[in-house]
């Protein structure tokens, strides 16, 4: 969007990133403590997909993938965290792959730092997205996130180093869920790198400051 505001505007143009207030993003729980409240399995891969339960979501392959990951993580569980006109569908597709006894639903949330705070990773599956805040406060919670290449997440996502880029192909999921998975370090660096860029680039105070400038800029240019 911002290149095609760019060519019709020119220098009028100006990018003004969301702003996440990261000191009210908070969770008192560890990721065990999350997990025992959630009523999740503690000691096991939690991946987890957090959203609206509707077409554009596409929480279908969030669970196509988990099938795929299944077969490779037996110990694997997965959690979906939200409603919509799609929740009972889902259900049946869960149950249709022989996914029931490890995928919960936890229907709509008030406590979505707490859900956060109990997975192994996030995964984003949306066909369309802007820039979601609910990616920020994952990342500034410490969770890794694998999410599609579209709208805002490739950027906030640093195209691949706070996060990895994927497709639709739920294989390409899967995979890059696995590889996550399989690598402590990796893990380790993409949460600090994940942290570093909501708080550089996409903090409240970020935010307010592009805001005053575009102001001020204003203002000096009608004297």
């Amino acid at each position: 969007m911002m290149p095609t505001l760019a060519a019709g505007f020119g220098a009028k143009a100006r990018l003004i990133r969301n702003g996440l207030d990261c000191q009210n993003v908070s969770s008192p729980l560890t990721q065990q403590e999350a997990r025992a409240k959630l009523g999740l399995p503690g000691g096991v891969p939690l991946l987890g997909f957090v959203g609206r339960l509707e077409p554009v979501k596409r929480c279908d392959l969030f669970l196509e993938a988990a099938l795929r990951l299944k077969d490779r993580l037996p110990d694997a569980h997965f959690a979906v965290c939200g409603s919509g006109s799609l929740s009972d569908a889902l259900k049946r597709q869960a149950d249709a792959a022989g996914l029931g006894d490890c995928t919960h639903f936890l229907g709509h949330r008030d406590d979505v730092f707490d859900v956060f705070r109990a997975l192994s990773l996030l995964v984003m599956c949306s066909d369309h997205e802007g820039l979601p805040i609910a990616l920020l406060e994952a990342m500034w919670l410490g969770v890794p996130i694998v999410g599609r290449r579209v709208g805002g997440i490739p950027e906030v996502l640093d195209h691949g180093s706070a996060g990895v880029v994927s497709t639709a192909d739920p294989e390409a999921i899967a995979a890059g869920c696995e590889q996550m998975l399989a690598d402590q370090r990796l893990r380790d660096h993409l949460q600090a790198e994940g942290r570093r860029r909501v708080s550089t680039h996409f903090s409240l105070l970020t935010h307010v400051e592009q805001l005053v400038s575009l102001y001020r800029g204003l203002a000096g240019n009608k004297g």
